[in-house]
């Protein structure tokens, strides 16, 4: 299962790139229609990023075993 939210979320990166690339391809302005559809697609990155961290520690890390000595 990781594999596949990274490999997604990786792929997510790159389209990213993509658009932000777009947006800004032209030095002497900005493409607004790209840089909404970048600045939504990051804030909604962010947001899976977010959720997926949030759980990661608990389901990697677990509690010390009594009588070991790191617990």
């Amino acid at each position: 299962m990781a594999g596949k939210i990274s490999q997604f979320l990786c792929a997510d990166h790159a389209r990213l790139d993509d658009v932000l690339r777009r947006a800004t391809a032209d030095v002497t302005r900005i493409d607004h229609t790209a840089y909404a559809e970048f600045r939504e697609g990051l804030l909604r990155h962010i947001g899976m990023e977010e959720k997926i961290l949030e759980k990661w520690p608990s389901q990697i890390v677990q509690p010390p075993v009594e009588g070991n000595r790191f617990g």
